[in-house]
């Protein structure tokens, strides 16, 4: 559920990043800032998904795995910071951040597979890869709509457009599972009481 969350939003807003800074803030910070968005919105994906495995270290008693990755994802940070603030700015932060959540999320998410729930370590890779399938054709789709964005009214709207369009896509793919179908469900009733 986290994987599918996360790309259904993280998806607009990337493609969607120039339209809706133009219209909310300006072309002027628009020009400089849409980059860094994107960036952002993808480093922010990436740490986004490692909240489960993050939840099962504190559950398990090993919060110490936490403190680890924190520590090494800021040392990342800092040095790439250093390689690329100057030449780059902006950009050149945004792009250090995501590069080290780039290496660390996977890395996280692999580590606590093999070493807490005994898998494989690659059995994430097994469940994005239908999601990453369905986010290529949402963002595909997305792109498409691009032009249909000449204001913020309709920018959010396309943006809400998309991201609703995952569950579609998601399904028309045949990719849900039992599993998944139950746990909407009892969310939808949760929801309704």
């Amino acid at each position: 559920m986290i994987f599918i969350v996360v790309s259904m939003i993280a998806i607009p807003m990337a493609v969607f990043a120039d339209k809706f800074l133009r219209f909310w803030v300006g072309p002027d910070i628009a020009s400089h800032s849409s980059i860094p968005m994107v960036l952002l919105v993808a480093t922010y994906s990436l740490l986004a998904v490692t909240s489960v495995p993050w939840g099962i270290a504190n559950g398990s008693g090993k919060a110490q795995y936490n403190a680890i990755f924190t520590l090494l994802i800021a040392a990342a940070d800092i040095g790439l910071f250093l390689v690329l603030i100057k030449p780059f700015g902006v950009t050149g932060a945004a792009a250090a951040y995501l590069i080290a959540a780039a290496v660390g999320a996977p890395a996280l998410i692999a580590f606590i597979e093999r070493r807490l729930l005994h898998l494989s370590g690659f059995e994430f890779v097994k469940i994005y890869w239908r999601v990453g399938v369905a986010s290529v054709i949402q963002g595909a789709i997305a792109f498409a709509a691009r032009g249909l964005a000449v204001n913020l009214l309709s920018t959010v709207a396309l943006m809400a457009i998309s991201a609703l369009s995952f569950f579609a896509i998601y399904m028309v793919l045949g990719f849900t599972q039992e599993g998944d179908r139950r746990l909407v469900s009892l969310l939808l009733q949760r929801l309704h009481r």
